[in-house]
Formats: C-alpha cells, sequence, structure tokens
C-alpha cells in the first residue's frame, strides 16, 4: 500500500493512531507543536516527521487530525501553514478533534471551496484502547462516499466505525456520548465518596457491586483508581469543561435541557479554579472529598 496519508496532532491520542496507520502500510507523514512528539514518534514507527501541518499534508489523498482546541483546528486547516493549501485535489481531511457542529460545518465548508472534504469524526476511547488494540469508537459525519473511501484507513484504530449522517453529526453524537458519562461518573464519584465515608471497604462495595445492576464500564475500568486516587487514566477535567460548554451550546441552540451536564460542568469549573484542571475525569471524587 502507498496511499499518502497524514496525521497532524499526534498526542495521547494521535501518537498511537497514527502509529496504527503506518503498522498498516499506509505512507504516513506527521506534525504536532511539540516537536518531540514528532521526534519520538519517526523513531517508533516507520514514516515522516514534518515542521508544518502544510508540509505534512503535502500531496496527502487523506489527511487525520487530534488537535486540542477549536482554534487549532483552524489553523491546522485553513491559516498560513494549514493542510487544506497542500493536499492532493479531491482529498479528504478527517477530523477526529472534539468541536462543536457549528465548526465542522464550518471546516466543510471552508474544504469544499479548496477541492477538499471534511469529515467530522471525534472518537470515543481511551489512550490505552487507543494504543493497544486499536478499539475505538469513531463517529463520522459529512459525505458518504467519501467516507467509504476513509473507512478502511480508520478500521486500522477502530473497532466501531459508524457513519451518522450530514456535517456535524458525527460531532452531536459525541455530545451525546459525553452526555451520557456526565450522570455516570458523577453518580459513581458519589457513590465511591459516600462509601468511603460511610466506613466500607469500597474495592469490596465495588467488586458486589459490579456484578450487579449498578455495574457500568466506568465502574469495571474506573472504580479503582478513584478509589486510590489516581486521576491519571483518562482525559483531562479541561477537555471535559470544554465538550460540556459546547454540549450546553448546541443544547440552547436545538432547545433541549441538560441539568445534570450542567451541575457536572459547574463542578469542572470549580476543579479548574482549584488547580485541577489536568486531573482525568475521575477527579470528580476527589473535587466531592475536598469540599465535603
Amino acid at each position: 500500500m502507498n496511499t499518502k496519508v497524514a496525521y497532524i496532532g499526534i498526542g495521547d491520542m494521535g501518537y498511537p493512531m497514527a502509529g496504527h496507520l503506518a503498522a498498516n502500510g499506509y505512507d504516513v507523514s506527521v506534525f504536532d507543536v511539540d516537536r518531540s512528539r514528532v521526534d519520538a514518534w519517526t523513531k517508533n514507527f516507520k514514516g515522516h516527521g514534518r515542521t508544518s501541518a502544510a508540509d505534512a499534508a503535502a500531496g496527502a489523498e487523506f489527511v487525520f487530525s487530534s488537535v486540542s482546541t477549536e482554534n487549532q483546528v483552524m489553523t491546522s486547516t485553513s491559516e498560513e501553514d494549514g493542510a487544506f493549501h497542500s493536499m492532493a485535489s479531491g482529498g479528504v481531511y478527517i477530523d477526529h478533534t472534539t468541536t462543536s457542529a457549528v465548526l465542522a460545518r464550518d471546516r466543510a465548508a471552508a474544504a469544499l471551496e479548496d477541492g477538499l472534504i471534511y469529515l467530522d469524526a471525534p472518537v470515543a476511547g481511551s489512550p490505552a484502547e487507543a494504543a493497544c488494540d486499536g478499539t475505538l469508537i469513531i463517529m463520522a459525519g459529512g459525505d458518504k462516499n467519501s467516507f467509504d473511501r476513509v473507512l478502511p484507513a480508520l478500521k486500522c484504530y477502530g473497532k466501531e466505525v459508524e457513519y451518522l449522517g450530514p456535517t456535524g453529526a458525527g460531532q452531536l453524537a459525541k455530545m451525546v456520548s459525553q452526555i451520557a458519562i456526565a450522570g455516570i461518573v458523577e453518580s459513581l464519584a458519589e457513590a465511591l465518596h459516600f462509601a468511603q465515608r460511610s466506613g466500607l471497604d469500597g474495592k469490596q462495595v465495588v467488586d458486589l457491586m459490579s456484578r450487579g445492576p449498578a455495574t457500568s464500564w466506568w465502574m469495571l475500568n474506573r472504580a479503582e483508581p478513584m478509589l486510590e486516587d489516581r486521576h491519571d487514566v483518562g482525559g483531562p477535567v479541561r477537555n471535559m469543561l470544554k465538550d460540556y460548554a459546547m454540549c450546553l451550546d448546541e443544547a440552547e441552540r436545538v432547545g433541549a435541557r441538560l441539568p445534570v451536564v450542567e451541575l457536572v460542568h459547574k463542578f469542572c469549573e470549580e476543579m479548574t479554579a482549584q488547580g485541577d484542571s489536568e486531573r482525568d475525569f475521575t477527579g470528580l471524587i476527589k473535587f466531592l472529598n475536598d469540599t465535603a
């Protein structure tokens, strides 16, 4: 396989995802604002390190992106050194960044002006799932024919890859996922906080609860680090703060009510104010313990 592709943003998620593409025979060029990540990636995988998004994307049929903010999405696509200026004509830009549906539609329109296709394709899963066996869930919106073209590449790291509709549908589906997570993680944090304050053996209780109707993926995978005050196994609170702000904006736009998300967003703001923005989302239990 000689398909030329690029990956923009090789952080905790993008690094292994780009690696899966290289391992499956794609000709991969990578770029990140942190040059040390590029150097580390090229030492571990077969591919090319580049000095800008445009340089990495030069002549690429597919360009994948996992950056942190909406401003970085704009910079890596349309600004002076953006990928849109150098991709192959008819190329597909696949954005795995979690953004608003509004930005996705804006970027799709900008890509079309340059003879390109933009797919919004946020992911659900942890860096460990991205790294070990590529078992991410990918939610895609945009042109269906372009999605079909890029599907074999997405399956290099996606266990479940779903086309959900026109541009923005992927981002809206990711919001559904984040909305559902808000209540689950908060209730788990409250349950474990209550167990600890009541003098129960948290691990014993979790072992029992995980075999009954109270179980969840989060209980099975995150209860132990929560009880051990380890909050470095998933995405940081600052990302959830950003995501829930977007959920609330979109809810206002479509006339939906999200009272639980409003509460958890408030907690994330308070956690950030007290200096815990880099802890992962399970840090909600620390917030409860600190403020009880």
